[in-house]
């Protein structure tokens, strides 16, 4: 034989309250979720702010890199020109 206990009755007060924690959890999660997204607006601004001094250096970056690329050019089309010439020199004699 199984004894059970009796279930408490849901009376109108019992409602009233569990209502009102309802309400109060949901107004903390308002507060937490809007001060999640300022947190988050800073953070971006913070990213982008970052982004840009990177892209930046980048720029400078890829500019001392073209720079030197054409000064490598230049050094191959030099001693190209050089080789070619000693090539028909040397075959022209």
């Amino acid at each position: 034989m199984t004894v059970e206990t009796p279930e408490r009755a849901w009376t109108d007060p019992r409602l009233d309250d569990l209502s009102r924690k309802v309400d109060n959890g949901f107004a903390k999660v308002d507060v937490d979720i809007g001060e999640l997204r300022g947190d988050l607006k800073e953070v971006c601004k913070k990213m982008e702010a970052g982004f840009a001094r990177a892209d930046a250096r980048m720029e400078s970056g890829f500019a001392r890199f073209d720079k030197k690329f054409d000064r490598l050019m230049w050094g191959l089309v030099t001693v190209g020109g050089v080789i070619i010439s000693a090539l028909i020199r040397s075959h022209a004699l």
